[in-house]
């Protein structure tokens, strides 16, 4: 498992570890649930006090992802193609080659108004940094079992990544 050396911010801006970002294969713990994000790297500095307007000058890049939610903590597999903002069209999960969730573009809610309020709990966002923002819609994902993720984003945008371990 690899990182690419970002640091991360989740949606509650929380910092994460380097090792949240991950290449795959990811070993499942417990009960991982599966939930599509969006993530964010920053290319300038998003301030405490940025307009909504500064969003699209600030982020370098926007990816589809897949969070693995368990109970050590989250991991993310980043897609390798970017989308524009905001995404269109549906993003899709997968395991085995069977679709076990769907979302629409409004249930990410306003990512650029997201985005605008984690930095300001954040004391502001910095280049390199990564911010995460998942599905607003309620409910816990689909538990993840061993075998293949994927993700089908935006503009086929895709993330695709073995899992490893039992599912409990």
């Amino acid at each position: 498992m690899g990182t690419r050396g970002y640091r991360l911010l989740a949606d509650d801006a929380t910092r994460i570890g380097d090792d949240a970002l991950v290449t795959g294969p990811v070993k499942l713990a417990g009960k991982t649930r599966l939930r599509p994000v969006f993530a964010f790297v920053l290319g300038d500095e998003l301030p405490p006090d940025a307009a909504p307007g500064a969003v699209e000058r600030a982020v370098g890049a926007v990816f589809p992802a897949v969070e693995f939610a368990g109970p050590d903590g989250s991991r993310y597999v980043l897609g390798e193609r970017a989308v524009e903002l905001p995404p269109s069209g549906p993003v899709a999960l997968w395991q085995e080659g069977s679709e076990v969730d769907a979302h629409l573009p409004e249930d990410f809610g306003d990512l650029t108004g997201g985005l605008v309020e984690l930095a300001g709990r954040s004391h502001g966002l910095r280049p390199g940094e990564v911010a995460v923002i998942g599905s607003r819609r309620p409910g816990p994902g689909p538990v993840a079992k061993p075998g293949t993720v994927h993700l089908q984003g935006p503009g086929s945008a895709t993330v695709i990544t073995r899992t490893e371990g039992a599912a409990r």
